[in-house]
């Protein structure tokens, strides 16, 4: 997003799928794979994020870092 280079980008709230489509990413899964080790003082929060729902961009995936440089 921050290069300008996906096709999301400036999109959301926009159609980008068919009005059926949802996609979720869901940080409480029990199963998710983890990228690495938790650390308990900076816990990360976790929740279930709608990507795309009813066929529109509502929200993007940010790392840590990306997320506190936009503000999100």
């Amino acid at each position: 997003m921050q290069r300008g280079r996906s096709p999301f980008a400036g999109r959301l709230g926009e159609e980008v799928a068919s009005t059926t489509f949802a996609l979720h990413d869901d940080g409480r899964d029990p199963g998710r794979r983890r990228l690495g080790p938790v650390s308990t003082a900076r816990e990360v929060p976790r929740r279930r994020t709608a990507l795309i729902e009813g066929g529109a961009l509502q929200s993007y995936l940010y790392d840590t870092y990306t997320a506190n440089r936009e503000g999100t």
